[in-house]
């Protein structure tokens, strides 16, 4: 378990090394709330109450490399291309 906060104090991200899955709930989500269509993404401002910190759990998702990623909304992320291009987008 690795403390994740941002979107919420106590969010955590359940990482299993042994075949590279995370289950990080809202750090990311793989929807548009609009279209319901796929994307990797930040949640909305609106509903994150440190969104610094959420950007630093980003960027410490992006460094474990998932080979498989459960967000709390959308589909399963495959690979970690995706997340680590978000978490060069957030900045450093």
């Amino acid at each position: 378990m690795i403390h994740a906060p941002g979107h919420q104090r106590g969010e955590v991200i359940f990482w299993r090394e042994a075949d590279r899955v995370a289950i990080c709930g809202d750090v990311v989500r793989n929807m548009s709330y609009l279209t319901t269509l796929a994307g990797v993404r930040e949640p909305p401002d609106i509903f994150t109450l440190d969104v610094a910190e959420n950007r630093r759990s980003i960027r410490k998702l992006a460094e474990l490399r998932p080979e498989l990623t459960l967000p709390g909304h959308g589909p399963a992320i495959r690979g970690s291309a995706a997340i680590e291009e978000l978490a060069g987008r957030v900045g450093a």
